[in-house]
C-alpha cells in the first residue's frame, strides 16, 4: 500500500537523479540511523490510519430502538418530580414537563431551559434514515411551537447512550398544567406488559366485605394507569388520606409511590393549587385475581401490610370501560374521580363518586384548617333528575397499620350536608355546608388518559 504522503515516484533514502556511492560495511553500519521513539509512534499512527481505512478494526455502531411502541402520558397538573410522571427511558434520560414551558431531563435538570432536555437532540424523520437527519435541540426542532410536532414522525437521539428512538408527539397542553403525551419505540427485544384483563374502577374495601368497615380505597382506572385514593386514619385516629399513581408492573398488577399532601383548607377562597405540597411516604401495589377480588400491599413510614380487597357493593354494579365513549357529556352514570372546573384550576383536592343505582357514595379528599389531609364522606340519594343529596360525615378510627383493624372503633360524626347536581355526564356542581361554612364548586371529571373511563 502506498503511503498517502508519497507519490508513486518517490522512495525512502535516495535522491532522484543522483547515483549513491559505494561504502564499506563498517561505514554502512556507522551510518544506519537510530529511529527515534517519536518516529515509532508516528509509524504506529500511520498503520492505525491504514487499518481503519481498510475496515480492519470494528467501529462502535449506534443503537436503534424501533420495537413495540410505548405510550407515555403526563396528566395536567401532575407533579414532575414523581417517577410516574417521568418517562425514564434510560438511566441517563428521564423526560417530563413542569406546569408550563417545555420538556426537560429530570435526571440532570430540575426545570426547563432553552437547551432542554439535556443529553438529547431531535429531528423529523424515522430511524430508518437516522444517519441523514438534521438533529437540533428540542425547542429548535419544533420551532418554538410544540403543537406543530403533533402526529409527525420524529427521532430523539439520547446522546450519552448513543440511542436513536422513533417518537411521535400525540398531545401538548398549551395552557398551564403541563400535560403532554407521546408514543415512542422501545428497546429491541422488549415485550410490553399485557393490558389489564378488566377495568377496576370503583370503590374497594377489605375482604370479606364489611370485615374492616371504616376504610376504603377508590380506584380511578383509565387505560394503563390507576389513580388510587386511600381513605384511612393516621396514628392518632384522625381521618387521613394518601394518593398513588399506579402503573402496570405485571399482569393485572399496578404499583406506584404513595404520597401525603398538605394544602389550603377546604373552605379557602381562593384555593391556591400552588401551595399544595406532596410528600412521598411509601409505596403500594394493587394485584387483581379477577374483576371482584384482589390485594393491596403497602409500605408506609416503615409499616408494611397486605390487605385482601373486594368491591364495595350497595346497589347494581355498573360496568366500566375505557375509551368507549369519547364524549363524556353523554354518560349517564357519574362514577369517576371529579375535581374543580375548569380542569386543574384547583388541583390538589378531588371527590370520588361511586354510583350504583340511585345512590352516589362520595369521598371528598381535601385539607383541614391546619393544612393536613382530611376526608369527608356522604351517601347521597337521588332527590331529583341528576340531583343527589345527603349528610356529610367526618370519621375517626384505628390507625392504618392497626392489627387487627376493629370496625367497632370507627366513629362517624355529622358535620354538614352535600348536594351533587349534574348538567351532563362531564359537568356538575358540588354544593356543601361544613360546620356552618357553605360553598358551591363547579366540577368536572379528571382525565388521566384520554378519552377517560365511562361506567354504565
Amino acid at each position: 500500500m502506498i503511503h498517502p504522503h508519497c507519490t508513486p515516484h518517490c522512495s525512502f533514502g535516495t535522491t532522484p537523479g543522483l547515483k549513491p556511492r559505494s561504502m564499506d560495511r563498517a561505514e554502512a553500519r556507522s551510518r544506519v540511523p537510530r529511529r527515534p521513539t517519536s518516529n515509532i509512534i508516528d509509524l504506529c499512527r500511520r498503520m492505525l490510519l491504514i487499518l481503519l481505512c481498510a475496515g480492519a478494526l470494528p467501529v462502535q455502531a449506534a443503537t436503534i430502538w424501533n420495537s413495540a411502541p410505548v405510550t407515555f402520558t403526563k396528566s395536567a397538573n401532575s407533579s414532575a418530580t414523581q417517577a410516574a410522571n417521568q418517562d425514564r427511558i434510560t438511566a441517563n434520560v428521564w423526560l417530563t414537563r413542569g406546569a408550563t414551558q417545555g420538556l426537560f431531563n429530570a435526571k440532570t435538570e430540575t426545570s426547563y431551559k432553552s437547551s432542554s432536555p439535556a443529553d438529547t437532540e431531535w429531528a423529523y424523520g424515522t430511524t430508518a434514515s437516522y444517519t441523514s437527519l438534521r438533529y437540533q435541540t428540542w425547542v429548535n426542532w419544533h420551532g418554538k411551537d410544540p403543537e406543530s410536532a403533533i402526529g409527525k414522525p420524529a427521532v430523539v437521539h439520547l446522546i450519552s447512550d448513543d440511542i436513536y428512538i422513533d417518537i411521535t408527539m400525540m398531545k401538548w397542553d398549551s395552557r398551564t398544567g403541563g400535560g403532554f403525551s407521546y408514543q415512542r419505540a422501545s428497546a429491541p427485544g422488549t415485550t410490553t406488559t399485557p393490558p389489564a384483563t378488566q377495568n377496576y374502577e370503583g370503590l374497594w374495601w377489605n375482604a370479606p366485605a364489611g370485615s374492616e368497615s371504616g376504610w376504603g380505597i377508590n380506584l380511578t382506572h383509565q387505560g394503563d394507569v390507576i389513580f388510587a385514593t386511600w381513605f384511612t386514619y393516621d396514628l392518632t385516629g384522625k381521618a387521613w388520606w394518601l394518593g398513588m399513581t399506579a402503573t402496570p408492573t405485571g399482569p393485572d398488577t399496578f404499583s406506584g409511590a404513595l404520597f401525603q399532601a398538605h394544602g389550603p383548607a377546604f373552605d379557602a377562597v381562593p384555593f391556591n393549587p400552588g401551595t399544595v405540597v406532596a410528600t412521598q411516604v411509601g409505596t403500594g401495589t394493587l394485584t387483581f385475581t379477577d374483576a371482584q377480588t384482589g390485594s393491596f400491599s403497602y409500605t408506609v413510614n416503615g409499616s408494611s401490610q397486605t390487605k385482601a380487597i373486594t368491591r364495595q357493593v350497595f346497589g347494581p354494579l355498573p360496568t366500566c370501560t375505557f375509551g368507549t365513549q369519547p364524549n363524556l357529556a353523554l354518560a349517564t352514570n357519574y362514577q369517576d374521580l371529579w375535581w374543580a372546573a375548569p380542569a386543574g384550576s384547583e388541583a390538589g383536592w378531588g371527590i370520588n363518586f361511586t354510583h350504583q343505582g340511585d345512590i352516589v357514595f362520595a369521598t371528598w379528599f381535601t385539607y383541614d384548617h391546619d393544612g393536613t389531609p382530611l376526608w369527608l364522606g356522604v351517601t347521597a340519594n337521588k332527590t331529583g333528575p341528576s340531583v343527589f343529596s345527603g349528610t356529610l360525615y367526618r370519621t375517626t378510627g384505628p390507625a392504618f397499620n392497626a392489627v387487627p383493624f376493629n370496625p367497632a372503633s370507627v366513629v362517624a360524626t355529622a358535620v354538614g350536608s352535600a348536594t351533587l347536581t349534574f348538567t351532563n355526564g362531564n359537568t356538575g356542581t358540588f354544593a356543601y355546608s361544613v360546620n356552618g361554612v357553605a360553598q358551591t364548586k363547579p366540577i368536572t371529571r379528571e382525565i388521566l388518559r384520554e378519552p377517560g373511563t365511562v361506567c354504565q
